[in-house]
């Protein structure tokens, strides 16, 4: 069983009794969206994640957990705060997988195993998302802040042996 964790991208996890597929998907994922979570203040969701683990039937020898965060860190909040502080778009992403991190190896400490699927490329909207919320800037500029983030996750996972998975160079030009 894959245990899908994360912002609203996490709920393409999980599918209605009337939807084809439903019993493979059933059997297959369990999902916990945190709403509007973003990888820099997650780790405020590790209490209600641990119960919700607990209370499920997780089997730390076949199980594993799947993360998906990040997509509104790029979208709405490292751009601006790397202008605001003074920082490359680098050094924002950093501030911001450095608490990612410290979450991830909460759970692996734990001894979860830990998949993470990079952070999701940003729609075509300037300034604001078709359903009004908003966006930094153009969609080059946030993809550019998506590529830096999915990178420094990467590389986190590549040092701490979790699995990493990323569609970005598939859709993004």
């Amino acid at each position: 069983m894959i245990y899908v964790i994360g912002d609203s991208h996490s709920q393409i996890f999980e599918a209605k009794e009337t939807e084809p597929n439903y019993e493979v998907f059933n059997k297959t994922f369990k999902t916990k969206w945190l709403e509007a979570a973003t990888a820099f203040n997650v780790g405020k969701h590790i209490p209600s994640v641990m119960g919700w683990l607990s209370n499920s039937q997780f089997n730390k020898e076949t199980d594993s957990l799947l993360f998906i965060l990040g997509e509104i860190d790029a979208r709405v909040h490292l751009g601006p705060q790397s202008h605001t502080q003074g920082i490359t778009y680098e050094e924002s992403c950093k501030l911001c997988t450095n608490k990612y991190h410290a979450f991830l190896n909460h759970f692996k400490s734990e001894g979860y195993k830990i998949i993470v699927m990079g952070a999701t490329p940003s729609g075509p909207h300037n300034d604001r998302n078709g359903d009004g919320s908003l966006s930094y800037k153009t969609p080059t500029e946030r993809n550019e802040i998506t590529k830096i983030f999915n990178k420094q996750v990467n590389d986190i996972c590549d040092n701490e042996g979790f699995i990493y998975r990323d569609i970005n160079d598939k859709v993004i030009n």
